[in-house]
This record gives C-alpha cells, structure tokens and sequence, in this order.
C-alpha cells in the first residue's frame, strides 16, 4: 500500500523579488516586498488579486508603483514609501479605500478609464459614480480644495497626511465623514460646512483608532496635533445654533457662520449678499437678494457682525451652487476680479426640485462678464463630470471677457465655449455724439483696430467757465478734454482716448464718420490694474439700474440725443443705465445758455424748445412736432420737458 503524498507546508513563493501567498482556488495576495529591494518601480505581478495590508511598506527607493490586475488592495497596502510619486490603479481593482499611508510625494493617482468602480480626475480618485471622494494626493500643492457637489461620502483616509491643505469646502450633500479621513492634516485650519442639514457626529468616525480627526490621545500626544484646537468651522447661519449646542462641534477652536452685506448700490437693507468663509482670506458667495438689473460682485468684504474677524477683509472667490437662484431682477453680473471656483447652476434665477433632483428652469441672466485675469480653475459641473442639467451657466447666455484672457476662458469653460466673447454690443451712436459709463473699464478702440473704422474718442469735462460771447450774452462753456490727457489712461505711441476708467460718465465723439456700424463693440479694459483720477468731470454716469434725475429751472441737467446736447429742468425719470448726462456747477447760471467746446476749437450749442402748445395735454418732440406716441427721450407735455423711461 502506498503512503499518501505528503502536503507542502509553504504556500508562498517569490515573484519579481516579493513574497505572494498562492491561494489554490485562484487569486493570490501580495504579502511583503522587501525594503532593501532595488528599483525605482514595482509592477504587482499578473496573477496577484490582493495587495495586502502593509506589503508594499519602507522601500526607499520606490518611485512608482503599478497595481497590474489587482482587484483589491487592503488598507495601508502601500505604506510609508516616502519617495513614491505615482500610483497606477488598473481596471481591475474593486477596493482601494485607505490604500496608502504616509506616501507624502504622491501628488497624482491615475485611475484606468475603463474602471468601473473609481474614477481620477485631475489625480483625485473618486468613487465612479461621484458620490465618494476616495484618495486625495497628499503632495498635491493647493492649500484650498472644494470637494464637487454631488459628493455624499468622505471617504477612509482620503486627506491623510496633507500636510499643504489649509481649508477645505464641504458641500451640501456630504452626510459621512469616514476613518481617518483627515488624520495627520496638521496644517487644517478651516473647514466650510455647506450641508443643507447638520452634518451628524454620529457620521464622523470618533473610534480610537478611526478617528477622523485628530485629538492628540491614544499615544499620540505630542506627536500628533490635536486639530480640534486648530480647526474652525464655517456653517450656514440657520444651522449655527445646533452646530454650537452639539457636544461633538464645541471641541473645535471656534464655529463660525455665513454672514450677510448690504449689496452695493441697493437702498433697502433686506437686499442682502450671503458669503461664507471658506478661509481667513475668502469667501464663497452663497445667495443674493439683490434686485439690481446690473448685480456687481463686490471684489472684497469685511464681517462687521463678528467682533473676532471685524480686521479680517475677505476676496470674493467662489461662487456656490444656486447662487442667483431667486434674484430675477438681475439682468447682467459682474465679476471685477478673478473667480477660483463656480458651483452647478449658479447662473439659474430659477430651478425645480424633483423626487430630490434639481434641474433648472430658467434664468433672467442674459450676461455674465469676468473682467479678472484667471479663469476659474473649478466648474463643478465640468471638472467632476457632472450630468449635462447641472451646468453653471444657460445655453443662451453670453460670457464676455478679457480679448488677452479669450483662450484661458474657452479652456477653462470648455463646455461653453461658444458662448465666451471679447465683443460688448450695447453702443450705438447715429449722429456723430453719444455718452456711455460702466461699471468696468472698457476700450472702444479695438473694433477701430481691427476693421479700420468706427474711431470713436472718449470726452470729460476737463474744464468750466461762464464767458460773455460775441454778443454780449453770458454762456455756460464747457471745455471737453480727451480722456487720455485728463487722468486717463496713456501710453507712448499709442491711441488711448478710447479707454475709459471704470464707473467714469463720458461724451463719445465718432472722429472718422456719423455713427457706429451694425456689430460694434467694446472691450474689457486690460489696463485695470492701476488707478484713474480724472477731474473737473462734469459728465455723470449711470451704472447698475436706470435712475430718477432731480432737475428744475434753476437745476438743469443736459442729456445727449440727435448728436446734440438737450437741457432738462424737470425730473428725469429712469435715465438709462450705461450712459451719461452733463450737470453744471451749482454756481452756473442756469438761465445762461450751454456751449461746449473740443480741443480743435468745435464748438456745439445746446438745442432749444420749439413748441407751438405749452399747456395743452398733448405730447412735442423737441421740434415742436406733436406725436402721438413716445418712445425714448425728452417731450414737452404742458409746457415742461420729460424725460422718458428706458428700458
């Protein structure tokens, strides 16, 4: 009789230099790679399924690492490789959450497209679906990270040990905070807490050895920081109360709220601006009550409400989801300075919720200008991905920016670069003058440059004076400076009578024909980095909505229209916004009449009324022509001019 075959007692072998541990039934575990092994790259050999914990541990040589076919990796799978820049992660693999640990170089994890459980964008790994951030690089250089909207899980592990991260943005829907998520993030002073609900302790892993945040206990005081202490946290206000009633929250330095500001330009103080802190030095805009047909985002504000931070001014720099949501007043937004990051379907006046699913529904936003430098360098919808009705911004809303800046913009807001212009319309000049103001600066003299017509110049009241004319009459002069030599902007060799200095009112002269053609435009002004004085203007402009003019007999004001100046002694009712009226010193003589002068000795009067019927209730042009209907501009109705709205 034959003695039975005698079993191996190892079930491991070496391969490319690392012990695996073969498993009969198929799929073996990568159990130990030695640190003393040579190289620069490892690549998991073709028949491991797992990478166990701590296998890939202390190699100082290690640079890369390619998981090959691996279809698990166990927590801390790869340890401690202080050199290891790159991580691949196959198609194969099905779990990678806490993979690695204190890997400080990594600064990019790069997901095979064709996975189906994890997905990279921009070296971050995700879940597929993007509802789990899983793996955040750790050398990733940004001090500030906004997670994308749509996120509902932080997962294990996936901040550990970044060292730069100094504030983090968690948005809305995040309702669990997982092992260790944040450990070792000694640098972590600020944490925006967008959650629409209060994000639960009982979601923050507090175990001893999961705790999402370190304490400085259980053997790490002393080497580990305890980042309560360091930590404050921003909340939105009709939470605060809760976050400051719960045990959990009050071991954080400090809890913050969302602040409202009187938006500028708004005389009823309910039209408030929303922001949060996201750091000591910016702020996400969350909401507007604002009613302005123009909405200007304030370039910096300051929480007067909070004595701690009342030295703290804050850069507007982000703008969150479903900011203008309900502000259907606004017609055009602007953007002065630059903006990091815009939330999905910010742009919206208008959306509906469903079966828990926001889409939108409609937007009386029609413009959106970025006169900053930078484009945004996160669009949620297109940096994670996101399903087409979670864009930013409307199909037919129009994007203007800088000409200098037009390629960053495209790149930057890919999905809408149809949309991004450098060409303003809104200036049409039919008889030679006009007047015009904005809220930025601007240059008309670039559609000059590049068709060869259409040269229009920019004029302030450089200077004023009343005169005795030929006949003996008293006059009211005023002497139009080209803007350029008045404090405006100037340049050797170089035009600039077309740059106009923002909130500046002019009076626009077209030099080389009667009117601006079909299609013209201005621009951004590029030269807003410095600061513009232009004096003794007498030109008023009129920015952000239309507005009532005072005016009497004894306090006219003089608008532009038929290329001639009119004078107008009654109340001016909602005069146009972007354009500009002439008001004289209170110390003019208001029954004197009004010349004006250019440079090149010019001169032009103001026209006078000629009306057959002053006390009639019929309505004249300024021709003495009776209409029947008016549209814009100034009539006589019963003896007095009216200047009629603008729409």
């Amino acid at each position: 009789m034959n003695s039975p075959k005698r079993m191996k007692s190892s079930r491991r072998q070496v391969k490319k230099g690392a012990l695996v541990k073969i498993n009969a039934m198929g799929g073996n575990t990568l159990v130990y790679y030695p640190p003393y092994h040579t190289g620069s790259s490892f690549t998991v050999p073709d028949d491991v399924t797992t990478v166990g914990a701590y296998s890939l541990s202390y190699n100082p040589d290690l640079t890369s690492v390619d998981l090959n076919k691996t279809v698990t990796a166990e927590s801390n799978g790869v340890n401690e490789l202080h050199n290891l820049i790159t991580l691949g992660i196959p198609a194969s693999v099905t779990k990678i959450e806490g993979l690695t640990n204190k890997c400080e170089k990594i600064s990019y994890y790069n997901v095979d497209e064709a996975n189906q459980t994890y997905a990279s964008i921009d070296g971050i790994v995700f879940s597929k679906d993007k509802t789990k951030i899983v793996l955040y690089p750790p050398a990733r250089p940004d001090t500030e990270y906004t997670i994308p909207e749509g996120i509902t899980t932080i997962g294990e592990k996936a901040f550990y040990d970044c060292p730069n991260l100094t504030n983090v943005v968690i948005p809305q829907k995040v309702t669990k905070i997982s092992a260790r998520a944040f450990g070792l993030d000694k640098n972590l002073n600020s944490i925006a807490l967008l959650c629409d609900q209060m994000l639960s302790p009982d979601n923050i892993d507090q175990t001893i050895n999961g705790m999402s945040f370190d304490d400085g206990t259980n053997g790490q005081s002393g080497v580990v920081t305890n980042m309560y202490q360091n930590i404050t946290l921003y909340v939105r206000k009709d939470l605060v109360d809760q976050y400051k009633a719960n045990a959990f929250y009050q071991k954080f330095k400090a809890i913050k709220t969302s602040f409202t500001v009187e938006h500028p330009g708004e005389t009823d103080e309910a039209h408030t601006d929303e922001f949060l802190p996201v750091s000591q030095k910016g702020v996400m805009l969350l909401s507007t009550k604002s009613t302005l047909p123009v909405y200007v985002a304030p370039i910096e504000v300051v929480n007067s409400g909070d004595d701690d931070e009342k030295g703290y001014t804050r850069t507007v720099s982000m703008v969150d989801n479903y900011a203008f949501e309900n502000a259907d007043k606004i017609k055009e937004v602007v953007f002065k300075n630059s903006i990091y990051s815009i939330g999905t379907l910010a742009f919206y006046s208008k959306t509906q919720t469903v079966d828990g699913v926001v889409t939108p529904v409609s937007t009386s936003i029609q413009d959106i200008v970025f006169c900053g430098n930078s484009a945004p360098e996160v669009l949620m919808s297109d940096e994670y991905e996101l399903i087409d009705h979670y864009r930013e911004f409307a199909p037919d809303q129009k994007i203007y920016v800088k000409q200098s800046k037009l390629k960053d913009y495209q790149k930057a807001l890919s999905r809408f670069k149809d949309q991004v212009s450098y060409k303003l319309p809104g200036i049409k000049i039919s008889s030679t003058y006009g007047t015009f103001c904005r809220e930025f600066d601007t240059d008309l003299s670039d559609f000059y440059t590049e068709n060869g017509n259409a040269n229009v110049a920019a004029f302030v009241a450089g200077q004023y004076k009343t005169r005795t004319n030929a006949e003996g009459q008293t006059e009211n002069y005023v002497h139009m400076t080209s803007i350029d030599v008045n404090g405006g902007y100037t340049a050797d060799g170089k035009n600039t009578y077309g740059y106009i200095p923002a909130n500046t009112g002019v009076l626009l002269k077209v030099l080389d024909q009667d009117s601006t053609p079909d299609g013209f435009y201005y621009t951004i002004g590029e030269h807003d980095d410095a600061t513009y004085t232009i004096s003794n203007n007498l030109m008023h402009g009129v920015t952000i909505q239309g507005t009532d003019i005072e005016a009497s007999e004894n306090n006219p004001f003089y608008i532009m229209q038929g290329g001639a100046f009119h004078k107008v002694t009654s109340m001016g009712k909602n005069f146009p916004v972007h354009r500009a009226y002439l008001k004289l010193p209170s110390s003019a003589d208001a029954k004197a009449p009004l010349v004006i002068g250019f440079d090149n000795g010019e001169t032009t009067g103001v026209s006078e009324v000629k009306t057959a019927k002053t006390t009639d209730d019929a309505w004249y042009n300024l021709q003495g022509q009776r209409v029947t209907r008016t549209q814009r501009g100034v009539y006589i109705h019963n003896g007095k001019k009216v200047l009629m709205s603008y729409e």
